[in-house]
């Protein structure tokens, strides 16, 4: 047998936190491991089918600039904010000469460092599993200060209802346990939708894809053609088709949306306040 297991369950705070994207903003070998790195163009792609991309744009938890290198190669201004000064620094470093880029901010302590209603659309992208639970109102309330009345639209993308224990992994050195990404909290639709009602949000979408569904064109080159994907065009231009013959008044009812979605290991959610 082996001794008593005694091991401790990491206790996240702010600084823990800075620390660990601190050194993910260096290691090399997570590079690729970003999320918005493998699916960010799809993303952008995604919401622009929602809604126009418009305005006043933040990336918020921008980490090291993935989902703002998609915004600013599809012609979309936007700003970003992050909690670690080193991401922050390769972020601004990256698109340094960019005239669509506005900046990235150090987000620090509870106050978000903007003024009242300033931003159209603010993109929150895998970035609320990693905050402290405790700490989650406050910071809804703070991006709920800073997105404009009425047009202003939040976006958030999170793991469907992920399995923490199963990316947990052991520190020998410190006999620590701790999730390899820093994730803390896991959502469903329903969890999300609860917590969005809770701080004063109002839900327009709230649902589950995968994002790497929008990665690609509608429709890709013909080089590119294989049987499976020959049937799968088939199926979306007749539900293009279907969809402008009987058009739905809303869009999460039209036929493509419905196969595009409710089906995935990404959640996501969007409102305004």
């Amino acid at each position: 047998m082996s001794e008593q297991q005694n091991w401790n369950y990491i206790q996240w705070d702010p600084s823990k936190i800075a620390r660990f994207w601190d050194f993910a903003s260096h290691w090399e070998p997570w590079r690729t491991d970003y999320f918005s790195y493998q699916v960010g163009r799809g993303i952008v792609n995604f919401v622009q089918y929602l809604t126009p991309l418009e305005g006043k744009v933040l990336d918020y938890g921008c980490g090291i600039g993935d989902l703002s290198h998609f915004l600013l190669n599809a012609g979309i201004a936007c700003e970003g904010l992050d909690s670690s000064i080193d991401s922050v620094t390769s972020t601004n470093q990256r698109f340094q000469g960019n005239p669509l880029w506005g900046g990235a901010q150090l987000s620090t302590g509870k106050q978000i460092p903007y003024e009242d209603n300033t931003f159209d659309f603010i993109f929150f992208i895998e970035t609320i599993e990693h905050l402290i639970p405790e700490n989650i109102s406050g910071l809804l309330k703070e991006v709920r200060r800073v997105l404009k009345p009425q047009t202003g639209k939040l976006f958030i993308s999170t793991p469907n209802s992920e399995n923490l224990s199963m990316s947990q992994i052991y520190c020998p050195s410190c006999n620590t346990v701790f999730h390899r990404y820093q994730h803390i909290s896991s959502f469903n639709k329903e969890s999300l939708f609860r917590l969005m009602s809770e701080n004063g949000f109002q839900t327009l979408y709230c649902d589950n894809t995968h994002f790497g569904r929008f990665q690609e064109p509608f429709i890709k080159p013909i080089k590119d053609w294989n049987l499976n994907y020959i049937g799968e065009l088939h199926k979306r231009l007749m539900m293009q088709i279907l969809d402008q013959l009987w058009p739905t008044k809303l869009l999460t009812d039209s036929r493509q949306f419905k196969a595009l979605v409710g089906e995935g290991a990404h959640l996501f959610w969007m409102g305004s306040k």
